[in-house]
């Protein structure tokens, strides 16, 4: 777990990987989320599976992972606006 928590938090840092800014919205559908969020790329929408929850990262940052394996990075989730924390907070593993 930690060598994959390291792993993890190296990719975040070297691909190109879009800074989630706000949570709009999680919608449940069967046995997705489909998410609504705004990234440093502007709006943008993907499904998550109900089981792959967002990854805490060292230093505080939450990675996202969505059905087609695009990362999507939170570097602060405590800066996000307080809609945004509570959508998230709900899936935080």
């Amino acid at each position: 777990e930690p060598a994959r928590s390291l792993l993890t938090e190296e990719l975040a840092d070297r691909l190109f990987v879009p800074r989630i800014s706000a949570i709009r919205a999680i919608v449940e559908q069967a046995e997705l989320f489909h998410w609504s969020v705004v990234t440093d790329c502007g709006p943008r929408g993907f499904l998550t599976m109900r089981g792959d929850h967002p990854r805490s990262l060292p230093g505080g940052r939450t990675l996202v992972k969505d059905i087609s394996n695009d990362l999507y990075l939170i570097e602060n989730p405590t800066a996000l606006d307080p809609r945004s924390r509570r959508l998230l907070w709900v899936y935080l593993d």
